[in-house]
């Protein structure tokens, strides 16, 4: 995922440096969310292996799955991904549009994972620690991953604060090993 970042982060860029010019940044935001979801449907994963498929194809093929037609703006959003052969990369172009977003609206999107689901009073009370601590607005989303163990995650971008059992197990086997 590391590498579709890197590559996807110009695509978002320019995008969004043309939606905020546009004045369009919401509805680019919902379009790519419901892109992203389109480009992980298994049929859509091996259409694009094929390489006989062209840009018109994919412009009408997606703007069919959105039901709406397409505008220039995505035509030509679609064409260069096309053309560069970056399909692939559009859910990682859509993260990084959103982070812009939520950047330019002065949030930041989190995911929290922990070893359990939390509850309705612990994820209110994580959020208004870290809404304090960072003196911004916060677009949290909760994975659970049972490996952890015990305690949580926080994770923004390609940054992992890593408070699991897991993590300290993980660092106490690395010091018994020297």
């Amino acid at each position: 995922m590391q590498e579709n970042l890197s590559i996807a982060r110009p695509y978002a860029k320019a995008l969004f440096e043309s939606a905020v010019e546009e004045r369009c940044l919401t509805d680019w935001d919902s379009r790519l969310q419901s892109l992203r979801v389109i480009m992980h449907d298994p049929q859509i994963q091996k259409l694009l292996a094929n390489p006989f498929l062209d840009a018109e194809f994919w412009v009408g093929l997606l703007s069919q799955a959105l039901k709406e037609p397409a505008s220039d703006a995505f035509t030509r959003f679609i064409e260069v991904l096309h053309r560069y052969r970056r399909l692939a990369t559009i859910p990682a172009i859509q993260q990084l549009f959103h982070e812009y977003v939520l950047e330019k609206e002065g949030r930041v999107a989190i995911t929290i994972r922990s070893a359990q689901s939390l509850s309705t009073e612990q994820q209110v009370a994580l959020k208004a620690a870290l809404e304090k601590q960072l003196k911004c607005g916060l677009e949290l989303t909760y994975e659970t991953n049972p490996l952890l163990m015990a305690g949580i995650q926080l994770v923004r971008g390609n940054h992992i604060l890593d408070g699991s059992l897991l993590k300290r197990l993980e660092q106490i086997s690395d010091y018994l090993k020297v």
